[in-house]
């Protein structure tokens, strides 16, 4: 048997050789990435289709594939898993760190558990690597806004609005830490363009402040009551974490950035995402809930009658449901409906706020004033906090001329909520109607002081007590 020769040797050894620098590499990243992948959690609520992504993402990761290792941090952030995800983006940081992405995301994890301050550092690190991504450096700035350091926050608003001048929260942010520090002039301007922007659905209070302060008496009597009872969020449109959406599996969660989606004219993902829900949970009366909710809102009654209808049947003791209910039923005609829903919806939810408050003011309508302020009053009592009950039940009886109890249940709302504007108006006639002139220049100076009282409703008031009293109020 003849030894091989020497050329045969060596073309053994460089071939094991040319094996080894392929292997040994492929096996490190292998053993590097597998070493990001958190177990898998035991949670009780972790549904089948999470789980099997998870066991997917992760078993693609161990193999040396990043994508998979990517898809694992994008299941554990969207789906609440945020130990999980930020070990992962800890990883990813190191395979990817020109990536801003992940100490973007890494932030959010730590400004969600109120960690301000690794926040910002992170924050930091996404700027520097991604300068031109708006929400990055506007989380920034808010950031030092909660600690507390408004010359810095500040310069990063500054930043922000260099590089988008119209940016309406970054205006409203810079606007705000001038009027902290009484800086008229410079909140000024910010305000008037926030104010435009949002069709004075921000920054009305603020710019009030600033006209009061600067002697704007005309603009400041112009701008009283255009500032809404209650401000719409000013939502961050963030694509990078709304990529996350694309991987939850939490269908109430769906269905909250489908109407989010709605808010930004994005209709295709606000169908696409509660599609998704529906699937998730076929048989959830939440889900069927929002889901009608979010038709009425795209103006589709059908579907929206059809969604709440089933909402009823999975879970009656939705209380909303049979409010919507009625109000649909009785704006197609159909009474009958209506009534049975009410008294269906009753039975099942008697503490009901919104049926309670329904089913008083068809009992006023039929001059049943009575039965209609025990419902309001029940309300009250079982509701302090909703002030519509206070409300309800003081202008029934106003119409049964029991005016030092309507003015009772007003002023108690107002400990619910001291701003409250319709109990300031309706406390000012009271005393105008009564000629009770001290309480009327109470309750009208607190009036003219409040910003979110519509000026029609002040004029009224004002050419009121002109005509009783004989003199304009003050102020």
């Amino acid at each position: 048997m003849r030894k091989p020769g020497r050329a045969a040797v060596v073309v053994v050894v460089v071939g094991i050789t040319v094996i080894a620098a392929v292997t040994v590499p492929g096996i490190v990243t292998r053993q590097r990435l597998a070493s990001y992948v958190p177990e898998i959690p035991a949670a009780e609520n972790l549904s089948e289709p999470l789980r099997a992504r998870l066991i997917e993402a992760g078993n693609q990761a161990s193999d040396g594939e990043v994508e998979g290792l990517m898809a694992l941090s994008r299941l554990y952030h969207a789906n609440g898993y945020t130990s999980e995800a930020e070990r992962i983006y800890g990883g990813l940081m190191t395979e990817q760190p020109e990536n801003p992405r992940w100490p973007y995301r890494t932030a959010l994890l730590r400004a969600a558990n109120e960690d301000f301050g690794a926040a910002r550092e992170w924050l930091e690190r996404s700027v520097a690597l991604a300068p031109d991504y708006a929400p990055a450096r506007l989380r920034l700035a808010e950031t030092w806004v909660r600690l507390e350091a408004p010359a810095q926050a500040a310069s990063v608003f500054r930043e922000l609005l260099e590089r988008e001048p119209d940016h309406v929260r970054g205006l409203l942010g810079l606007a705000r830490i001038a009027v902290d520090r009484e800086a008229w002039t410079d909140a000024r301007s910010g305000l008037e363009r926030v104010v435009a922007a949002t069709q004075f659905a921000h920054g009305v209070p603020e710019l009030a402040r600033v006209y009061e302060n600067v002697g704007e008496t005309e603009r400041l009597q112009a701008l009283r009551g255009r500032a809404p009872v209650v401000a719409p969020e000013l939502a961050i449109d963030d694509p990078w974490m709304r990529e996350l959406v694309e991987d939850l599996y939490d269908p109430l969660r769906l269905m909250e950035e489908s109407h989010a989606a709605v808010s930004r004219d994005d209709k295709a993902a606000a169908m696409r995402w509660m599609e998704r829900a529906l699937v998730l949970a076929p048989d959830n009366g939440e889900v069927h809930h929002q889901t009608a909710r979010l038709w009425e809102r795209l103006r589709n009654q059908v579907k929206a009658l059809a969604e709440y209808e089933r909402a009823a049947e999975l879970d009656p003791t939705i209380d909303d449901v049979w409010a919507r209910l009625v109000t649909l039923y009785k704006a197609i005609g159909d009474t009958g409906k209506a009534r049975r829903a009410l008294t269906n919806g009753l039975e099942v939810n008697p503490s009901s706020a919104a049926l309670l408050i329904e089913r008083g003011r068809q009992l006023k309508e039929r001059g049943r004033g009575a039965e209609a302020l025990a419902d309001f009053e029940k309300v009250i009592e079982l509701h302090p906090q909703e002030l519509i009950g206070y409300v309800e039940a003081a202008q029934v009886l106003f119409a049964m001329k029991r005016a030092e109890a309507a003015d009772g249940w007003l002023e108690q709302s107002l400990a619910v909520a001291p701003d409250n504007p319709v109990a300031l108006v309706m406390l000012s006639f009271s005393a105008i109607t009564q000629r009770n002139r001290a309480a009327a220049d109470r309750w009208m100076a607190q009036v003219m002081a409040q910003p979110r009282v519509a000026r029609p409703d002040r004029d009224r008031l004002a050419a009121g007590y002109l005509e009783v009293f004989g003199e304009p109020p003050r102020g």
